[in-house]
């Protein structure tokens, strides 16, 4: 995504994602390790295979377990031709992840974002908010932890979500200091 700011243009990107090791665990999952990770993740793909016609041919168990790693390391594929890039299977593998109070706030730091600013972007009551930033063990639900995710990507769509900011203090009369006419 490219932001234009005083003719310069700002690139707002996230890091790559590689994976250093694919297996398959069983006929619809595989198990990933990321590079920078110590941890296998294991990722069921029985409805992508269900419900993709381009990984039908994945029905068949013995081309399933035929996963390989694409060198060097930017995705998995399939004898068939079928393949994920790294940055997918990363996602599906956080699409399933809970988020909790603790994600939750960091995200609102991340972006710098007041309870009102949270509440306007995501739909959400000022209360919801104070309760996700007051309660430890509350988890997200997945819709709100997408759309939260969405919104710090795009931040266009962010924007146009949120209110103008106030003008702190009361407002200057024409005459007073730092009045603009």
């Amino acid at each position: 995504m490219s932001i234009m700011a005083d003719d310069e243009i700002v690139r707002a990107s996230t890091p790559m994602t590689f994976l250093d090791d694919v297996r398959a665990i069983s006929e619809t999952v595989v198990e990933l390790k990321f590079r920078g990770s110590a941890e296998w993740k294991a990722l069921d793909l029985t409805a992508l295979i269900e419900r993709d016609h381009l990984f039908v041919a994945l029905n068949d168990p013995q081309e399933f377990t035929g996963v390989n790693l694409v060198a060097p390391g930017g995705g998995i594929e399939w004898p068939c031709g079928a393949d994920l890039s790294a940055s997918t299977l990363h996602n599906m593998v956080d699409a399933k992840e809970p988020w909790c109070s603790r994600d939750f706030i960091d995200w609102m730091d991340r972006l710098q974002l007041s309870n009102q600013d949270a509440a306007d972007a995501l739909s959400l009551s000022l209360r919801r908010i104070g309760q996700y930033r007051s309660q430890d063990d509350v988890f997200i639900s997945l819709a709100t932890k997408d759309s939260a995710k969405a919104l710090e990507q795009d931040p266009m769509q962010l924007y146009a979500r949120l209110r103008a900011k106030k003008q702190r203090g009361r407002p200057k009369k024409e005459g007073q200091r730092g009045v603009v006419r």
